[in-house]
């Protein structure tokens, strides 16, 4: 009876439903990351640059530059495929 419980959680394991599981725990991880990455950024900006200005205009310039990349580059469904 135990062993068909366990083979019960297996199976589990790998239904469709359960991927949403593992997207949840990676964007957990990425949301961990840049909180820890945040600070340090900001804290080298202010120890090279010696005013707390610096950090959240580089992230100004930043957020800029990513916009502009993000209407630059094509993207995949920009055109229709052909039939």
């Amino acid at each position: 009876r135990s062993r068909r419980r366990a083979r019960g959680r297996r199976r589990a394991a790998l239904r469709p439903q359960a991927h949403g599981d593992a997207r949840g725990e990676a964007s957990r991880a990425l949301t961990v990351f840049a909180s820890a990455i945040g600070p340090l950024l900001f804290s080298l900006a202010f120890d090279i640059t010696g005013t707390f200005a610096a950090g959240p205009m580089l992230s100004i310039v930043a957020l800029v530059g990513l916009f502009v990349a993000a209407l630059v580059i094509p993207q995949p469904l920009d055109q229709l495929p052909k039939r």
